[in-house]
Parts: C-alpha cells; sequence; structure tokens
C-alpha cells in the first residue's frame, strides 16, 4: 500500500526565462533520472488523477514521488504558455 500522506499535493513553482536564470547545483545534489511515469486515473479518495514517478539515481537506487495530477496539470500549463 502506498504511504498516502507521502503523496505530493502541492509544491513552489519557480520559472526562469533562461539558463542564466535558473538555479545551480553543486557536487552534493544527487541527481535522478525519471525512468516511468504511471497515471492512476482514480488515485484519490475523491477520484482525481495521480502520478507515480520512478527514477533511479546513479548507484541504481530506485526513488519514488508521488504527485496529484492537478500538480502536473500546472506545470506543464506553464511550458505550454
Amino acid at each position: 500500500m502506498k504511504p498516502t500522506h507521502l503523496i505530493t499535493t502541492s509544491a513552489a513553482v519557480q520559472v526562469a526565462a533562461s539558463p542564466a536564470e535558473a538555479p545551480t547545483y553543486d557536487g552534493n545534489t544527487k541527481m535522478l533520472k525519471i525512468t516511468k511515469f504511471i497515471v492512476v486515473k482514480k488515485g484519490t479518495t475523491g477520484g482525481n488523477a495521480t502520478v507515480d514517478i520512478q527514477m533511479v539515481d546513479g548507484d541504481g537506487n530506485q526513488h519514488l514521488v508521488l504527485v496529484t495530477g492537478k500538480i502536473l496539470e500546472a506545470v506543464t500549463s506553464l511550458i505550454a504558455n
């Protein structure tokens, strides 16, 4: 069973107009590669979509982020505009 208290329901969004305005990361930041998105159409108790984002780090360790579909919709709308 998924720990529902760890589903991301809100997050800060920062928009950078160019790479020069984007943040830089030091050597202590671990990079992750997304391997799969799993869309769960009725993932919340209210029947809204959720997305499981499966990732792997450079050491082969697996990671998982659970987000609501509304968060991804909000971010993708910023990309489209």
